[in-house]
């Protein structure tokens, strides 16, 4: 089984898409034989329920929020079936081949990861590579977790990528991603459509910035899911003819 780990925050109703986007792009991944998938979405947005019933989504809806995102991720890592496991931020796009062409590349190791992305400011896309840390992108085993102290309980949001990385490499087992071929890159790290913690301006740390976003106004009512891409993105990346 592959676990995908889905953490959101208070996109209802206003940036209702992004949830929906990330959805649709894990219900369009291919097929992974023998695995099987699942999505877990942790929504801890007091008073906000989000509902989908699909048998391969499991959303989670946690009364409180969690203080730091590395111990939400933390949270849903216990509750996730797999003994693979990948990040799959709500604010980004996953093409339909990321889980596929991941597992075939992990091959026997603990994790992999590539080294490059389509970054897309609005209305702009462009590969980028090296620039970032590559978490994002990752799949890995169980199994590492033990190997590395567990998934990192890190005191500030926003850092639990580095400590991640930086815990492979004390265990000599972080490896250099490769930078896959135009055609094969999956995943699009989007910038500008919502606040992301290492955009957060004004002096600010990331966990002030975590907590800011925790302050905002909630809509305590229920939302059900819609899964859809409001673009093509595979036709977005691939070179016109």
């Amino acid at each position: 089984m592959i676990s995908c780990l889905m953490p959101t925050f208070n996109r209802y109703p206003q940036r209702a898409q992004l949830v929906e986007e990330a959805v649709e792009s894990f219900l369009r991944q291919i097929v992974v034989p023998p695995h099987d998938t699942e999505l877990l979405i942790c929504n801890d947005t007091p008073g906000q329920t989000l509902a989908f019933d699909h048998p391969r989504v499991r959303v989670l809806n946690v009364p409180q929020r969690f203080p730091t995102l590395a111990k939400k991720l933390r949270w849903l890592i216990d509750q996730a079936s797999g003994d693979l496991l990948c990040r799959w931020d709500d604010d980004d796009i996953s093409l339909p081949w990321r889980l596929h062409l991941s597992v075939d590349q992990l091959g026997d190791r603990l994790e992999w990861h590539p080294s490059n992305y389509w970054y897309c400011p609005p209305g702009k896309v462009h590969h980028d590579a090296g620039h970032g840390n590559d978490h994002i992108q990752a799949i890995f085993r169980r199994e590492l977790l033990d190997r590395i102290g567990g998934y990192p309980d890190g005191t500030w949001s926003g850092h639990e990528d580095a400590d991640f990385t930086d815990a492979l490499k004390r265990a000599g087992l972080w490896e250099r991603g490769p930078e896959l071929p135009p055609e094969q890159i999956f995943y699009l790290y989007r910038w500008g459509i919502s606040q992301h913690l290492s955009g957060r301006g004004g002096g600010a740390t990331m966990q002030e910035t975590y907590e800011r976003l925790g302050a905002n106004p909630i809509a305590a009512e229920t939302f059900t899911i819609v899964p859809q891409w409001r673009q093509d993105y595979v036709s977005l990346v691939r070179p016109r003819a």
